[in-house]
């Protein structure tokens, strides 16, 4: 689905996919601190303006 909508809206935007999740720690405020992860100073660098989050539906329990 991101990658349609990448290539619907490219004429008019900058997309980007970010594929490496995993390499991200979950959202934890004690470890938000100066020591955090290149992987997570990488991921909010590429953070602009807008986010667009796309995520799979698990065990039918969650909706995406």
């Amino acid at each position: 689905m991101l990658k349609f909508i990448s290539e619907y809206i490219s004429k008019n935007f900058e997309v980007e996919i970010f594929e490496d999740l995993a390499s991200i720690h979950h959202f934890n405020l004690d470890l938000d601190n100066e020591n955090l992860p290149d992987a997570v100073v990488s991921f909010r660098n590429k953070i602009v303006t807008e986010v667009l989050i796309c995520t799979p539906e698990y065990v039918f329990l969650f909706t995406s």
